[in-house]
């Protein structure tokens, strides 16, 4: 199931003010919607709709993580674009393997989504011995059923699978990237160090790429503020 999460009735957006645009936001791997939440109130007092949601098999989903793919996430990401954009386009941000899927599926709909945000996209180097592990994975999760990918974050060693097609396929259109976009990246992030982000995202086809002070995902208000500022700034 997939929640929508937008302003409850006691967070409303200002009634003077009209939304500039909806901006639909794409959580990464083993992250939720609710992780952004106060995101959802910087922009909204800037005219601004952030629109989160679950990725199946996170957060409030009723499906578990490994009865998903890839391709599951691709779909659900258009079926969210379908809904939001029936009265004019939208943007899209996208947090570490969500900054895959939002350039994967936003180039797929250049004529609904304007501008696309990353902050930490998981664009990563994969050594061909990482490559055989992953394809080994319904073998091996027997051994090992789980990877961790962060501290205290582990998913199902197959997921591994549906992440490598997604850097691989994010890889591949954003050599013809259509849509005006800003890569944003943290200097201390060490789930994907900045220069080998910036090695995949810099210079290509209308990709702005700009490093921040910051690690992987943001750790208090000011750096939510922080990145939340260069949306406004961006999408304006």
């Amino acid at each position: 199931m997939m929640s929508r999460i937008v302003f409850s009735s006691t967070q409303s957006m200002p009634t003077n003010q009209k939304v500039k645009n909806k901006i639909i936001l794409i959580h990464g791997l083993s992250g939720d919607a609710s992780g952004w939440s106060s995101m959802k109130n910087m922009l909204a007092k800037h005219g601004y709709e952030l629109i989160l949601f679950d990725l199946a098999g996170h957060g409030t989903s009723e499906q578990k993580l490994h009865e998903v793919t890839g391709k599951d996430w691709q779909q659900q990401v258009q079926k969210v674009i379908n809904q939001e954009s029936q009265d004019g386009t939208v943007s899209i941000f996208g947090h570490s393997m969500g900054g895959l899927l939002a350039y994967i599926v936003g180039n797929q709909n250049t004529d609904k989504v304007e501008k696309i945000v990353t902050f930490g996209a998981a664009f990563q180097n994969i050594s061909l011995k990482d490559k055989i592990i992953i394809y080994l994975s319904p073998i091996l999760k027997y051994l090992k059923p789980t990877y961790e990918i962060s501290h205290g974050h582990a998913i199902p060693l197959t997921t591994l699978k549906d992440f490598l097609y997604l850097n691989t396929s994010a890889k591949n259109v954003i050599k013809t990237n259509k849509l005006s976009s800003l890569a944003l990246h943290g200097r201390q992030d060490r789930s994907v160090p900045v220069e080998e982000a910036r090695f995949h995202l810099e210079g290509r086809p209308n990709i702005s790429f700009k490093v921040l002070n910051q690690s992987h995902y943001p750790r208090n208000e000011d750096e939510f503020r922080e990145i939340a500022s260069e949306i406004r700034s961006f999408i304006s």
